[in-house]
């Protein structure tokens, strides 16, 4: 038993058009072969981009961390009172 009735709004839609497939495609397998070809060339070149950029992040976010690191083990030698914590970097000359 139904409390509210619900009426079917579908009942009071006036029928639509009817569907129509769409036209085959008018190509010549040639001409889609070419664009096939280009379709791949770019998503080759959009890899690319990506891996490119991948690559960049990595290392960054290594030189970053490495950054970090040796910034925390020089504020830890300043908390403890030392006075020469920044490392040095001397070349000596060739003999």
């Amino acid at each position: 038993m139904t409390v509210i009735p619900f009426r079917d709004r579908r009942l009071r839609r006036p029928p639509g058009r009817p569907v129509e497939p769409p036209p085959a495609l008018a190509q010549s397998p040639v001409t889609a072969g070419e664009e096939d070809a280009e379709f791949y060339r770019i998503r080759a070149r959009q890899n690319w981009a990506v891996l490119a950029l991948l690559v960049i992040l990595v290392l960054g976010g290594a030189w970053l961390i490495e950054r970090l690191a040796a910034f925390s083990r020089a504020l830890a030698c300043y908390e403890f009172g030392h006075r020469n914590c920044m490392p040095l970097k001397i070349e000596l000359p060739p003999r």
